[in-house]
């Protein structure tokens, strides 16, 4: 009995027409089978590998291919797009393709063509093992260009061999290349990282490809001009923090001083993006680290630096950790790069954009850390006193008020309040002035937990006012939630003259019935649009109906109860 024939007995012409069939309908069926049956598919008499590579080179001379001809795409990119095709069939196919003609493994032939270029296919699909296979050649070259679409429109910064495979530069009306969509295999990388879903497998495999550019030295220089070049912007603003930092460190591994200079010179603009990506970035920390050993000020020293700050930066994002990290550097660092290190932190930390971002509900944990930060520097016996009274002081002051004055949120509040003794007679006379329930019910619970009674008298503003209790002041600023927190905390309202409370009804009483208890002119008379106890501020204009308005007129029939029961009308 003879033995059934195998691949490898079967005519050229059959083979052919075998893959024929397959190779643009069924790719990875025909890839699966060719490496299931290498022998029959790599022989003397019929080499896969081969055939493919001459019908692109065929193609890729051909001025005039017949346009009803589909445009092959090279069965090496399909494999390079199989993650489980083997290595040793990847390297077939390139031996194959230089073979038949140099620098087609680029993805460039006699002509144009609408191919991906095998490195781009690569760094694409993720596979490191490919991209070293493919860097390892003589003749690959990671300066060719390429972007998949062609242009949908004409302009003078769109490239005219956009779509195809081509090398350096793009050919467009504008000279500026950093207009052209086209891409190397590095910037090419940087995109299909972007557009990769955050956080999984597929963007890790891409930035490891990146780091294998970066390790064969195949990744374009990312300074021009005194500036980080757009696509390595990009990678920061896409989170490819171990590439950015891998190019960081070969360039500081140089031997040339100028070298290293240059890619150290941006690196304070470089912090700015890198602070807007995310909060708590191992990027952020990874700069400033390196410009600590190589003695570089990683922050602003020159032009706008305290309007624009990379501290304001983080702040401004909602990036409070990021701003910690930055005060934390700066505090340690400033006084190597200048004679008045106070006077600069004093310049940066109490601009009037810090002074509003610092009071939001989301940059709380910074401005604690803020608050610790001066305190300690007052409380420290090495900073001289002409620098505590001329800046550290004022700057204390500031951001108290800040918060106090001007209103942040109610867990800024209670950190000055209960954390940093902000509970005085003049911050309470102060609060009821502002009529501010936040920062008066706040000093009344410390004051309760204390055992300070809410009954003594407040020191006036000026010399010759009257001291009067809380809850009288309260009255004589027409602070009715103020009234209504210090009674319930504990405070007498009999303490009050009955004028007072007489007066303070008909007041109100007027006041409503002529504008109506939920108006502005009543929310401003006697709320302030201040915080509510649930810590939400009413503003003006705000006619919401998460129950602020309700309260108004809750407090509003409260006050007039207790007036008109201390002094019946």
């Amino acid at each position: 009995m003879s033995l059934p024939p195998t691949l490898s007995d079967l005519p050229v012409e059959v083979m052919l027409d075998l893959v024929n069939g397959m190779i643009e309908d069924s790719p990875a069926e025909l890839i699966n089978l060719v490496v299931a049956y290498r022998a029959g598919f790599f022989s003397n008499i019929f080499n896969i590998a081969v055939q493919d590579a001459a019908r692109q080179v065929k193609y890729g001379e051909n001025p005039e291919p017949d346009p009803s001809v589909k445009e092959p795409v090279p069965l090496l990119n399909r494999a390079i797009e199989a993650q489980n095709c083997p290595l040793w069939f990847i390297r077939r196919f390139v031996d194959a393709l230089e073979a038949e003609q140099k620098g087609a493994i680029n993805g460039l032939y006699t002509k144009l063509r609408r191919v991906e270029p095998p490195l781009f296919t690569a760094v694409r699909a993720g596979r490191t093992d490919v991209l070293s296979l493919l860097l390892a050649y003589e003749n690959i070259e990671p300066q060719v260009h390429y972007w998949p679409q062609p242009p949908s429109r004409r302009n003078r910064f769109t490239c005219r061999h956009q779509g195809y495979a081509h090398m350096y530069p793009c050919d467009q009306e504008n000279t500026d290349q950093d207009n052209s969509l086209c891409k190397t295999a590095m910037g090419y990388a940087v995109d299909c990282f972007a557009r990769a879903p955050q956080g999984s497998f597929e963007r890790e495999k891409i930035e490891n490809c990146a780091l294998i550019l970066v390790a064969f030295g195949r990744y374009p220089w990312p300074v021009r001009d005194q500036q980080y070049t757009p696509t390595f912007n990009a990678a920061v603003e896409a989170g490819m923090d171990k590439y950015v930092m891998a190019v960081i460190n070969r360039a500081l591994q140089s031997p040339y001083q100028t070298t290293r200079t240059e890619i150290l010179q941006p690196i304070d603009l470089l912090l700015i993006t890198a602070v807007t990506v995310r909060d708590n970035s191992d990027l952020v920390r990874s700069i400033l680290e390196v410009c600590v050993a190589q003695d570089r000020y990683a922050l602003p020293m020159e032009g706008n630096v305290y309007t624009n700050h990379s501290i304001f930066i983080a702040l401004e994002n909602g990036h409070p950790q990021n701003a910690i990290t930055l005060l934390r550097y700066m505090g340690e660092q400033i006084g190597r790069y200048t004679n008045s290190p106070h006077h600069f932190i004093y310049l940066v930390l109490c601009t009037t954009g810090m002074l509003t971002v610092i009071s939001r509900e989301e940059n709380f944990d910074y401005y604690a850390e803020q608050m610790r930060f001066v305190r300690r520097i007052l409380d420290s016996d090495e900073v001289p006193a002409e620098d505590k009274e001329g800046w550290y002081k004022h700057v204390y002051s500031r951001i108290v008020n800040a918060v106090l004055h001007k209103r942040g949120s109610m867990r800024h509040v209670h950190l000055l309040i209960d954390e940093f003794d902000f509970d005085t007679p003049e911050i309470m006379r102060d609060a009821i002035q502002r009529l501010d329930v936040g920062v008066i019910d706040t000093v009344a619970a410390k004051w309760n937990r204390l055992g300070i009674s809410l009954d003594q008298r407040l020191p006036p503003v000026q010399r010759e006012d009257p001291e009067l209790l809380p809850i009288a002041l309260c009255a004589q600023f027409n602070c009715l939630m103020g009234i209504v927190v210090l009674i319930n905390r504990g405070s007498d309202p009999y303490r009050v003259p009955q004028l007072v409370w007489k007066d303070l009804a008909r007041q109100v009483r007027e006041d409503v019935d002529a504008w109506g208890v939920d108006s502005d002119q009543v929310l401003e008379r006697y709320f302030n649009y201040g915080f509510f106890l649930n810590g939400r501020q009413l503003r003006k204009g705000e006619r919401d109906a998460t129950g602020e308005l309700a309260l108004v007129s809750t407090y509003v029939r409260a006050v007039l109860r207790i007036a008109d029961t201390i002094s019946p009308p």
